[in-house]
């Protein structure tokens, strides 16, 4: 239970944040078993170079697309769930 609103904005800002690192640790983790270059998957999902390499340092901010393109190269789903 949050003590304010913005308690609460901060605690699942953190939340979000972590869980978005944890995408990007996957993305990266998933490119590397499959043996498969920054800039080979770049080219097949259509993204920047410099997209990949943010993604793999854990600072890139891929939009819902570009993780769904990314994704859809490496074989993997992209699954959102909302909590109410």
């Amino acid at each position: 239970m949050c003590i304010s609103k913005k308690s609460c904005n901060f605690a699942l800002k953190i939340y979000y944040n972590k869980l978005f690192m944890d995408i990007l640790t996957q993305i990266k983790s998933r490119r590397m078993a499959l043996g498969i270059k920054q800039e080979d998957l770049a080219e097949m999902a259509d993204v920047s170079l410099a997209t990949v390499k943010d993604i793999d340092r854990g600072v890139g901010n891929p939009s819902l697309k570009t993780l769904g393109k990314i994704a859809n190269v490496l074989g993997v789903v992209l699954v959102l769930q909302v909590r109410q």
